[in-house]
């Protein structure tokens, strides 16, 4: 008998339905890392994620070389320039419009935003001064910071332009971060002259967040919520920690990982946060913050024989994928950390019921050895899921796939979707009749998977009864 597997199936199966299989899969770890590799040999420094998991950032080429680059696939690739030697892309939203600075051919830093349809381009601003992109929301509204009188904030809308964060006695501030409602992070200078974290809604007065006890502070990225992530010194001035900030809870010390410093550098819409912190060695260690467990060393969420020491963590999407810099075998590379898909919702055991199977068209004939489509039609309900998921999971033919003669041609079975196909109508030398059997299977969400079986005759008839 000759069967076909259809592999991703196979896959399923081999990860999912042996005995012990969930107990394995519950002490695998947490995250899976992909190494993101190099471009044209030089080491990425990714700095952005989108939802897709498509990653920015930059690649130093030599001391006085760097390129932007966007992976939406592997390998990265270079997105281009304004025509000098520095380029850096900071951030891409779900459109992978993504923000960032480039040289200019003058060798002037000039703030950008990159699409697919137009490449790079600058942002038009006010001044000729230097000008620097860090973030771009869902709307393509871009935040950063330029010089004119001093540095100043700005946040850059299509059709109205940049507008520039005033303030009093032309102190400087930087853009940091935005969300989708346009809200800008970063820090200003106050009347001391220290910097402090802010927000600003575009309109009104900057917020000032204030620090965790020091001099300084200053926002990296500020989510929906309007939860601003960053770093402030301690009282004394000596060392810094990551904060969250909130409307209602204000600043937040997050704490580090045993050392003496900490920052954030990303948070996402479920209030994630990721950046670095000192151990109690004092080495660099990647973190993530949540509610539920605080602050992790990411080190300790995945497998320590895979070669990899995360040092810092720059992004975190919506799906809680995080992308960084640490080293693989010794050597420093970049990352992106995947975490489990969601288990199913407990409580739902039962298996979809398949009530009937019906290949259509039953039976093939004549014989006459070309492949004809075959459509397999199903009815399954299960008592939760009110559309599980079926598709035909083997094929079997009673006779073998041998490809021995014009009359017995090979690949007997193409297979063109999860319920379609095309099967050749052939019958073996000096054989009455071939059958070919499917396997059907039907899941529901929470992987309950019911069998069924089909078959489908390629009928034989002899020659005078074609012609009666």
């Amino acid at each position: 008998m000759q069967r076909y597997k259809l592999a991703a199936i196979c896959g399923v199966l081999l990860t999912m339905s042996w005995p012990g299989a969930h107990a394995l899969r519950a002490a695998l770890p947490l995250y899976t890392v992909d190494d993101l590799g190099t471009l044209n040999g030089a080491p990425l420094t990714p700095l952005g994620i989108n939802t897709a998991g498509n990653v920015v950032g930059a690649a130093a080429l030599s001391d006085d070389w760097t390129v932007a680059f966007l992976l939406d696939a592997v390998p990265a690739r270079d997105i281009g320039t304004l025509g000098g030697a520095r380029t850096e892309a900071r951030a891409v939203n779900d459109r992978d419009q993504i923000a960032g600075s480039s040289m200019d051919a003058a060798g002037v830093f000039r703030a950008f935003r990159h699409t697919t349809a137009t490449g790079i381009q600058a942002l038009a601003m006010p001044g000729e001064g230097p000008s620097f992109a860090f973030a771009v929301n869902a709307s393509g509204q871009v935040a950063g910071f330029a010089l004119s009188d001093a540095f100043h904030a700005f946040r850059y809308t299509d059709g109205a332009g940049v507008i520039e964060l005033a303030t009093p006695d032309g102190r400087s501030s930087y853009g940091y971060g935005i969300n989708d409602a346009g809200h800008v992070t970063g820090c200003l200078r106050v009347a001391d002259g220290s910097l402090h974290a802010f927000v600003w809604d575009g309109m009104g007065a900057p917020v000032d967040l204030g620090t965790l006890g020091g001099g300084q502070s200053c926002g990296a990225a500020i989510n929906r919520a309007g939860q601003v992530v960053g770093e402030s010194l301690l009282f004394g001035d000596m060392f810094r920690h990551a904060f969250r900030y909130s409307p209602a809870a204000g600043l937040q010390d997050l704490g580090s990982l045993g050392g003496d410093e900490s920052a954030a550098t990303a948070i996402n819409d479920q209030g994630a946060v990721v950046g670095w912190s000192s151990d109690a060695t004092g080495a660099r260690r990647a973190f993530v913050y949540t509610d539920a467990d605080g602050l992790v060393d990411l080190n300790t969420r995945i497998d320590p024989a895979c070669g990899w020491t995360l040092q810092a963590a720059s992004g975190i999407n919506a799906g809680g994928q995080i992308v960084g810099v640490g080293l693989l075998g010794g050597e420093p590379r970049a990352f992106r950390l995947t975490p489990p898909a969601a288990e199913p919702e407990p409580g739902d055991t039962v298996p979809p019921a398949i009530r009937w199977v019906r290949p259509s068209p039953p039976f093939l004939w004549p014989p006459h050895g070309g492949m004809m489509p075959v459509r397999v039609h199903v009815a399954a309900t299960d008592d939760v899921d009110d559309r599980p998921a079926c598709r035909v999971t083997s094929i079997a033919s009673s006779e073998p796939d041998a490809g021995t003669s014009r009359l017995d041609r090979p690949q007997d079975v193409v297979v063109t979707g999860d319920l379609t196909m095309r099967l050749r109508a052939e019958l073996a030398p000096g054989s009455r009749g071939r059958s070919y059997t499917l396997d059907v299977a039907c899941a529901d969400a929470a992987g309950n998977e019911a069998v069924a079986r089909t078959s489908i005759l390629v009928l034989w008839m002899p020659w005078g009864w074609f012609h009666w």
